[in-house]
Order: C-alpha cells, then structure tokens, then sequence
C-alpha cells in the first residue's frame, strides 16, 4: 500500500487526469479514516428516530462510553456518511447505551432508516 505522505504527493506533483485525481483523492481519503479509527460498532440494527428523541442502541463495547458523550454512526466506505449521532443518556450495561438523537447534519438519515448492525461508532469528530 502506498503511503499517505505519497499519495499526497502524487496529488500535489499535478500532470494528473481528473480521472487519476478522483483516484488519488478517493485513496487519501480512504487511509485518512482509517487513521481515525472508531472506538467500537453498532451490535444489533436500530430505526433512526426524530431528533430529541432516546432510542436503546446495542455496541460491541460499551468500555469506552460516558454518559453525556456525543457519538456519531456512519457507514463504512471511503466516503464515511454520517447516519447519525446523539448524546449518550445512560450506560445500561456492556453493551447497551440509551442515545438522544442529537442529529441536524445535513445528510442523516431520514426518520425510520435502519442504521445497520457493524456501522461504526466513535466520539464526535473520531470517525
């Protein structure tokens, strides 16, 4: 795999097609998420509810959680698009959180999605 510091570069070298840049651009982006790594996954699925409102979402891990944290969920491809985030409410148990959907990104999902089980959770900012 080529290097960050690389692929940079490459980008910066210019004498590209805009094919080879979308290319470039889509292989930096790609290392940089996986850079910031999420602390865990969604366990089971859960339907995006209204903002303001408490939903029951499974982790694989809830070590890392503390009450009143923002968390976001988003997919995993390059891209990373936001599903949605909140504000934990309760730690239930290891691997149970209670989340207010604290969610006015512009590209969530709309109320009644399923946010897919093995979608990556971190912080706000981490994924």
């Amino acid at each position: 795999m080529t290097s960050l510091l690389d692929l940079i570069a490459q980008l910066i070298g210019g004498g590209l097609s805009k094919d080879e840049q979308l290319a470039l651009h889509g292989a930096i982006l790609k290392q940089i998420t996986s850079l910031t790594t999420p602390y865990t996954e969604l366990g089971a699925s859960f339907t995006q509810v209204a903002t303001g409102t408490e939903v029951t979402v499974t982790l694989d891990n809830t070590s890392w959680c503390v009450v009143g944290q923002y968390l976001v969920i988003s997919d995993d491809t390059g891209a990373t698009l936001v599903l949605t985030q909140g504000k934990i409410k309760n730690v239930v148990d290891a691997t149970t959180i209670i989340l207010e959907i604290d969610d006015n990104h512009p590209d969530r999902s709309p109320i009644g999605t399923i946010i897919p089980e093995n979608a990556k959770v971190g912080i706000t900012g981490a994924v």
